[in-house]
């Protein structure tokens, strides 16, 4: 039942070629190795690298969000594992670290079967990702404090710069435990992941990391633009004032009500 991808000494510790040599896109390559070395970005990971995060799964909201939780305990993983017709048998049969558990499955597997496997827990992951994703605003739990921002859609970088002055607004403010939330995915998703990168927005990203260890819990929430709107409309209407900021325009007014009608 081996293939030539995962033979008896390809599985071994320390050899990748389980993953190296699999027939997928090379983000599907980079996604199993993240979780082979336990970098995914969840919320478990978060918290044993000591980010003050709530570890709770957004999905189901009942049991910590680990690496085996996201990719296969979650009741959401199940329902998208069952949609394929790979043998739950070896899907759900091992118990242990995700990293063993896809050497299990790449020995278990015929290619073309291990291959699938690949694909539909990366894009399994990406489908919960999204559907935590909230589509209105939400007040925060009490003793929390929530904070919006928003880049007005000009780039990835407004975003991260804009999130960095939510985020100091909210220290100068005083308030430990802290939800930060936008409707930018790309830099939400960076200031959950523990690892750094070379992009151009990675050195906006560490400050506001460093900014974060002064409060007792932050969570960094995504939502859709339909959640975010009046962040949104104060950053397109800065854009068009000549401070580059607004206080309290009467435009917003509609939107609270809205909102908050919507919640009470």
């Amino acid at each position: 039942m081996g293939t030539n991808i995962s033979s008896s000494s390809s599985i071994q510790p320390g050899n990748w070629s389980f993953i190296l040599g699999a027939k997928v896109p090379h983000r599907v390559r980079v996604f199993a190795w993240r979780v082979c070395r336990g970098i995914l970005p969840t919320l478990s990971n978060l918290h044993r690298r000591k980010c003050q995060v709530m570890d709770i799964c957004p999905c189901c909201e009942m049991h910590a969000e680990s690496d085996m939780h996201i990719l296969l305990e979650c009741d959401m993983a199940r329902q998208i594992w069952s949609l394929s017709d790979l043998p739950w048998g070896i899907i759900a049969g091992w118990h242990g670290s995700a990293e063993a558990w896809i050497r299990h499955v790449a020995f278990s597997l015929d290619s073309v079967d291990y291959q699938l496997f690949l694909v539909i827990a990366c894009l399994g992951m990406k489908i919960q990702s999204a559907s935590s994703s909230s589509t209105t605003w939400n007040p925060p739990p009490n003793g929390v404090v929530k904070v919006n921002f928003d880049g007005a859609m000009l780039s990835n970088m407004c975003g991260v710069v804009a999130a960095r002055e939510a985020i100091e607004l909210v220290a100068h403010g005083g308030w430990q435990d802290v939800i930060l939330e936008g409707d930018c995915a790309q830099v939400i998703s960076k200031l959950r992941n523990p690892c750094t990168d070379s992009s151009l927005i990675s050195s906006v990203v560490y400050d506001i990391k460093l900014l974060c260890s002064c409060f007792h819990s932050v969570s960094f929430s995504h939502v859709m633009r339909t959640g975010n709107r009046v962040a949104h409309t104060l950053a397109r209407l800065a854009t068009f004032s000549l401070e580059g900021s607004v206080d309290h325009p009467a435009s917003i007014i509609p939107i609270l009500v809205a909102e908050y009608s919507a919640v009470a």
